[in-house]
């Protein structure tokens, strides 16, 4: 699968260390990147709201969430709630409300302290001029860049930092509902295989389920952006491969956790290398194409891109700039 990621770039540059380091004016949930890492920002939940990247109030932050208020909506005089318990207690007795109860004592954490950046799915035919609607929401009208990337279908690096990798799911709430239902389902006709399963297992199955569900529902008015999101909860799962640092945006300080796309970290991020990775840049609609291409060309041959003149494409979209 190849994915994109758009955003502005304020400032490019090279380090010795083949390290990109950009800094961006865009506070919408686009990639962002700083060196061969990716910036994550936090994530502040509503129960009511669609997974957003800006900044919200803390609120009262001691509150605990009734879940059904989060995944499981109520339908037809009987809770959805009920109807999943009930299922997966025939197969793994009082593993759902264990999976809930922990869910409920890690949402102040959830809600404050999850961390996303957020990808979109790139086709073939988006290679020579990219989407016009992801350039026209992500990075103003200055500068506009957005990077293609292979992502490998399983990753070890993934493992390694820890990282939550899923798709975004556009759904109403009737398309809500049938999901749940096709889940009890499921559960349902795989009873005696679950009931074969370590119970830890199904336990933390059911949990990362409901953060899933959380961090990865969106307006189905958004569909078109074929969203991906990587979530890292770093008080839940910590990496010892991730870097923080606190950064100014928008002249907002704020703590902003990395991923470290480089094999000379960790043998275990080989995958996620940047190099291996990598499959092109798309200039934006811009009043200097040529002027960023070359300069793109030079900074990526220097971060070990040997054909970088073939994978830099400027989109010819005749929008204004």
């Amino acid at each position: 699968m190849r994915v994109g990621g758009f955003c502005t770039i304020a400032v490019i540059c090279f380090t010795e260390s083949k390290t990109l380091i950009s800094v961006s004016q865009n506070s919408n949930p686009a990639m962002m990147y700083s060196g061969r890492k990716c910036k994550i920002r936090p994530l502040y939940l509503l129960t009511s709201i669609p997974a957003t990247c800006r900044r919200r109030g803390r609120g009262n932050t001691s509150a605990r969430v009734n879940i059904s208020g989060v995944g499981f909506p109520r339908c037809r005089g009987k809770s959805k709630i009920a109807a999943f318990t009930s299922a997966l207690d025939a197969c793994v007795p009082n593993a759902a409300q264990e999976a809930i109860n922990h869910f409920n004592q890690w949402w102040n954490d959830i809600r404050f302290d999850t961390y996303v950046t957020s990808i979109s799915e790139h086709d073939d035919s988006e290679d020579l001029h990219g989407r016009l609607s992801m350039w026209r929401a992500f990075g103003g009208n200055i500068v506009r860049v957005a990077l293609v990337f292979k992502v490998p279908r399983f990753s070890q690096g993934s493992l390694a930092l820890n990282l939550l990798f899923s798709p975004v799911a556009y759904l109403t709430e009737e398309e809500t509902n049938k999901v749940i239902q096709e889940v009890i389902q499921n559960i349902a006709a795989n009873c005696s295989f679950l009931r074969q399963v370590d119970r830890n297992v199904v336990v933390q199955s059911v949990f990362y389920m409901l953060i899933a569900a959380v961090t990865c529902l969106k307006h189905e008015g958004f569909r078109e952006e074929r969203e991906w999101r990587a979530i890292y909860t770093p008080k839940l799962r910590p990496s010892p491969l991730m870097e923080s640092s606190i950064e100014t945006v928008l002249g907002i300080p704020q703590l902003v956790h990395k991923i470290p796309l480089d094999a000379t970290v960790s043998q275990y991020l080989a995958d996620l290398d940047f190099t291996r990775i990598f499959d092109r840049l798309l200039i934006g609609p811009s009043s200097y194409p040529w002027v960023m291409f070359d300069a793109f060309t030079q900074e990526l041959s220097k971060a070990g891109i040997s054909d970088a003149s073939n994978r830099v494409q400027n989109s010819n979209i005749p929008i204004r700039t």
